[in-house]
């Protein structure tokens, strides 16, 4: 079900996104919800709501650190364009690594990956290819290669 679909859902979900939800909105969300212990088997897989970034980032780094299937911390890679010198290109890398999803359009500058884990898109990547916000996937496999120069082992394709 979309937001758009369902006004009297979407408002109280909007009023959750923003930390300032009334009596009425916590009923109607509590009335949806279950206990870890009484979710049925049938919503094992199911979405995750919560009103701050970091509560999702603690939530699925929880949830990832507990699997035990193949796994990678991919880090980006970063690249400046243009013509500059080799201390100005390595002091706008070493800004934009330390800089907050929030002020890199929301990519992160690593993501751990997990074979069998689902993921969301929480940015539109690429229209055309269909990598757009709130679209979901499960990770099914990691193709590693190994740098030559380095001899780091890093993800190569998902």
């Amino acid at each position: 079900m979309g937001q758009r679909d369902d006004v009297a859902f979407a408002t109280p979900l909007n009023n959750m996104a923003s930390g300032c939800m009334s009596p009425e909105d916590v009923n109607l969300i509590e009335g949806q919800c279950f206990s870890n212990s009484s979710l049925p088997d049938t919503c094992k897989g199911a979405v995750h709501l919560f009103s701050s970034n970091r509560e999702v980032d603690e939530h699925n780094s929880k949830i990832l650190s507990n699997m035990t299937t193949e796994g990678a911390i991919f880090r980006a890679v970063d690249r400046v364009s243009g013509e500059t010198n080799p201390a100005m290109k390595e002091k706008a890398l070493n800004t934009v690594a330390k800089l907050p999803t929030s002020q890199t359009y929301g990519l992160p500058n690593a993501i751990t990956l997990k074979v069998t884990a689902k993921y969301m898109m929480t940015v539109n990547i690429n229209t055309s290819d269909g990598l757009v916000n709130r679209t979901t996937g499960v990770l099914t496999a990691i193709e590693f290669a190994v740098n030559p120069t380095t001899g780091e082992r890093r993800p190569l394709r998902i």
